[in-house]
């Protein structure tokens, strides 16, 4: 019965791909073999199928469609992470937005170790975003990565700025360009983050501190005599 049942699997797999040699734009047999590839773990022939089956989608939709489930073959069964980035960013192309696809994107580049890469892939992405709250959030991921794995301080800085274009009252973002361009020297970018600082803190003894640091900064960094006075008293 076992062998009866193989038998018949193999002659409809034959089947079907005969189909797709006279018509491969045919979709219900590109699917029909994909389910056949996939129950008998024919991951290589399923990972080149869908990709077929994506070139002749009819719409954004489900050419996304067929490129998320490529993918997912590539790195979870054939485990070609590589191979997995190329795929789904070739889906993003028609899905900018598509949250799923940009989480997989950067777990994958980060699995690969591929840091670089993955700076590149969202100065690149971000442009695309037009969601003002995707765009704040692919941002601030940025800028973490530019800090922590990258240790490339103006890379952050550049988008912890953006995030300030897009929410001046961010405080996590102030907070951390306050670090940064101390760390950099960047004393007039440093003296104006602290005074949005001041202007966004309502805690009257934080204010104080804030107004000490930016007169020391006035006076021993900035030469700013006239500035410190006002910051000191």
């Amino acid at each position: 019965h076992y062998y009866k049942e193989l038998q018949q699997y193999a002659l409809a797999i034959g089947y079907y791909e005969k189909a797709i040699v006279l018509i491969p734009s045919h979709l219900e047999t590109i699917r029909a073999l994909a389910d056949l590839y996939q129950a008998g773990e024919h991951f290589g022939k399923l990972a080149t199928l869908l990709e077929l089956e994506a070139k002749f989608a009819p719409d954004a939709g489900q050419y996304v469609a067929a490129l998320v489930r490529c993918a997912g073959v590539y790195d979870k069964s054939l485990k070609n992470q590589a191979k997995a980035v190329a795929v789904y960013e070739a889906a993003l192309t028609k899905a900018a937005e598509n949250q799923e696809i940009i989480t997989e994107l950067d777990r994958l580049y980060r699995a690969l170790g591929e840091f670089e890469a993955l700076s590149i892939f969202y100065n690149r992405h971000i442009r695309l975003v037009g969601d003002p709250h995707l765009k704040l959030a692919l941002h601030l991921q940025a800028a973490q990565l530019g800090r922590q794995e990258l240790r490339n301080s103006l890379y952050a800085i550049a988008h912890y700025e953006a995030i300030l274009g897009l929410q001046p009252e961010h405080l996590e973002a102030l907070a951390t360009l306050i670090d940064l361009y101390r760390l950099e020297q960047k004393w007039e970018l440093l003296a104006r983050a602290y005074e949005k600082k001041i202007a966004l803190t309502q805690d009257q003894e934080e204010k104080k501190a804030l107004g000490y640091d930016l007169a020391l900064l006035a006076q021993n960094q900035l030469k700013w005599p006239e500035r410190a006075m006002v910051g000191f008293q």
